[in-house]
């Protein structure tokens, strides 16, 4: 499985989405060309500036039409980023890529559901659901996307994390970081490269260090959620404060590399999805 996403800090590395993406255009290429399917939890109709799952699914084609491997990236989408997906949008992916409908119980039913074919009354709640202003609606995509980030990590047995946002995110904790800790709770071996910023350099630091700035500040933007969503189920609790903790007890499957110690994670990644 690869996480890579833009990150807010780039800039002040002397980054830009150029670097992010040749890094995931590298990884995603070597992988395809030893004959590696690839997983990642991306919205291909994303239309921000940089849309990464439409990078890998140009790779696959290339890589189809080229007649090396069959290659096949899956895509995971939760509840209801697949619902925007259409019939000739899914068409077009046949043969290149899977997508795999995750949803919590409650909404299994809309798995068979598309919004271009959707009633009033359906496209009026998808509506209120993606503008994701009120805390029923963030609750919602918090269940979904944990539930979609488990159900990858039970299918895949390694990750590689570059980058990340630490903002503008949905769920209960930004989504690479959310994707290491579940990854690394079942085993999943998971290699970090921390030099582009972002989510990789925070779960770098909370490996390295009790206390780290960025996650006071990412704790502080998310109080009134936390506290929203640890009255509804406490036993499920969002804790920014034991990050630290449980990052120290699951490291022993995570492998953090720096820029200068790239060839040295490709080949570590290699060996080690060769032999699993």
């Amino acid at each position: 499985a690869i996480s890579i996403s833009e990150c807010e800090d780039m800039k002040q590395l002397g980054l830009s989405h150029a670097h992010v993406q040749d890094a995931l255009i590298e990884t995603a290429r070597h992988l395809l060309n030893l004959g590696f399917n690839l997983a990642y939890g991306g919205d291909p109709n994303y239309v921000k500036e940089f849309n990464f799952t439409e990078l890998l699914l140009q790779l696959a084609r290339t890589y189809r039409s080229e007649a090396r491997h069959a290659p096949r990236i899956s895509l995971y989408l939760a509840f209801p980023v697949y619902t925007k997906i259409t019939a000739r949008r899914e068409a077009e992916l046949k043969g290149i890529a899977s997508i795999i409908r995750v949803s919590p119980p409650e909404w299994k039913s809309w798995e068979r559901k598309r919004e271009e074919t959707a009633t009033h009354h359906e496209k009026e709640f998808l509506k209120k659901l993606f503008e994701n202003s009120d805390m029923e609606s963030k609750m919602i995509w918090a269940n979904s996307l944990t539930l979609m980030r488990s159900r990858m990590a039970q299918d895949v047995n390694t990750r590689i994390v570059i980058g990340g946002k630490l903002e503008t995110f949905k769920g209960k904790y930004p989504g690479i970081l959310e994707e290491t800790l579940i990854d690394l709770a079942g085993g999943n071996k998971v290699f970090l490269l921390d030099t582009m910023g972002g989510c990789a350099k925070l779960i770098s630091d909370l490996v390295k260090r009790d206390r780290v700035p960025a996650l006071q500040a990412l704790k502080s933007r998310q109080k009134e959620f936390i506290a929203y969503h640890n009255s509804k189920v406490p036993k499920q609790e969002v804790d920014y404060d034991g990050l630290h903790n449980l990052l120290q007890k699951r490291k022993k499957h995570l492998s953090i590399y720096s820029d200068k110690e790239i060839d040295g994670l490709m080949a570590d990644l290699t060996n080690h999805v060769s032999r699993h």
